[in-house]
């Protein structure tokens, strides 16, 4: 089976809300959290990321790609199935297979809380208890930044976590920044598949 699971092609897909670029839910709780799926996100940019394919796209020409791959039996991988399958199955997409980062973490290393700060850190060996809370725009928060030189498109922190402004949305703010999210979704997966097959 761990011979299988390798062979077998992943294709990332991010979906960029409006709600989680300005960090607001249209249901007034966190956006892309279990109450937020109740309302679908108004998705403004798509990424997909997967053999041979690195693409960002308006969401008309996302789902029809989506569409015509998932005819090819693909296995999604996203980070939520409630950010990121609500604007798929919206659209008319049924995805027949997908890897739920979320999901694999919660059987992983148990708890409920599974956001793609803590998915990251379990999936890549890191301590979950350092994993950085979320940004609150404060002038030490600024400053402790700027301390620490993040580089305004680096993802990942010199500690190994994710950047805390790419877990609220915020940060996917270019296409360049929503394919590096894709990526380390992707990256995420794999990590993840690889401590399954590890377990037995």
């Amino acid at each position: 089976m761990a011979g299988d699971q390798r062979a077998e092609a992943l294709t990332a897909v991010v979906v960029a809300s409006a709600e989680r670029l300005t960090g607001r839910s249209s249901v007034g709780s966190a956006a892309g959290s279990v109450a937020g799926a109740a309302v679908a996100p108004t998705p403004v940019r798509v990424a997909i990321v997967g053999p041979e394919l690195r693409v960002t796209l308006d969401p008309d020409d996302a789902f029809d790609l989506l569409a015509r791959l998932e005819e090819g039996r693909q296995r999604w991988v996203w980070w939520s199935a409630a950010e990121a399958a609500g604007p798929l199955v919206a659209a008319g997409i049924r995805p027949a297979r997908a890897w739920d980062v979320a999901e694999a973490h919660r059987l992983l290393h148990g708890g409920w809380a599974a956001g793609p700060g803590l998915a990251w850190a379990g999936a890549h060996g890191l301590p979950l208890d350092a994993v950085p809370g979320p940004p609150t725009g404060d002038l030490f928060e600024a400053l402790a930044d700027e301390a620490a030189a993040l580089d305004p498109d680096a993802l990942v922190r010199a500690d190994g976590h994710v950047r805390p402004d790419a877990v609220t949305g915020t940060w996917l703010s270019t296409d360049a920044r929503l394919l590096t999210w894709a990526d380390a979704l992707l990256a995420t997966a794999r990590a993840q598949r690889s401590q399954v097959s590890q377990q037995g």
